[in-house]
């Protein structure tokens, strides 16, 4: 079997997400390629994934991701952290420079985790929309007595800026704002340390920021 099939074959029996030691050995089990003979497997290797597939996978710390299955490594370890500030911060930086699909699936977690409960509970389960706009900022209540509300990243993650995934990105917002903010007629006009300004429908509004320090 060729270098290129077997690595695909070994990635997708890891899961989607290994090292390449255990690339390695998966490889060797499994005789997908018969290397014994070869001083230099590890060259070969680093090749073929560097460069034969460099579309197909994408390296993380000391890993490699099958990018036909781009969440494994969020399932195993995104997840967890997307439950903490701490944990969201660190992401954050970790993922900089990393594909738009693991990112978004990120900022999917934060958006239905713990953190997004937290940042609905200090809006007070409003819209931050309608607030802006004089309209009714609560939507329906659910059976646990909240009101319904949606998290929402103001700047997408897919644009790659360092601070996408953070918690001040975060605004709370109804369902139809929630739609009208990714498929209408809306911009983020500008931003402060306390405000976004959006252009919706041609207007200008300015919604306040979530602020959620490090500590809490």
């Amino acid at each position: 079997m060729e270098w290129v099939d077997a690595i695909i074959k070994a990635l997708t029996d890891l899961d989607g997400y290994a090292s390449e030691p255990e690339i390695l050995k998966k490889i060797a089990e499994r005789q997908y390629r018969d290397y014994g003979r070869s001083q230099t497997p590890q060259r070969s290797l680093n090749y073929y994934l560097n460069q034969k597939l460099k579309d197909r996978v994408r390296k993380i710390d000391n890993n490699w991701v099958l990018l036909k299955n781009p969440s494994v490594y969020v399932v195993n370890d995104a997840q967890k952290k997307a439950d903490t500030i701490k944990g969201i911060i660190e992401l954050d930086k970790r993922f900089a420079n990393q594909i738009p699909e693991i990112r978004q699936r990120i900022s999917s977690y934060i958006e239905r985790g713990a953190i997004a409960d937290k940042v609905k509970s200090l809006a007070d389960f409003k819209c931050l929309i309608c607030i802006a706009q004089n309209l009714n900022p609560y939507s329906f209540v659910k059976n646990n007595g909240d009101p319904y509300v949606e998290a929402h990243h103001v700047e997408h993650v897919s644009t790659l800026k360092t601070g996408v995934l953070s918690i001040n990105n975060i605004i709370t917002v109804c369902p139809n704002h929630h739609r009208q903010l990714h498929f209408g007629r809306s911009v983020l006009f500008a931003q402060t340390d306390s405000h976004f300004t959006f252009e919706i429908d041609g207007v200008k509004m300015n919604v306040q920021k979530i602020i959620i320090y490090d500590n809490e």
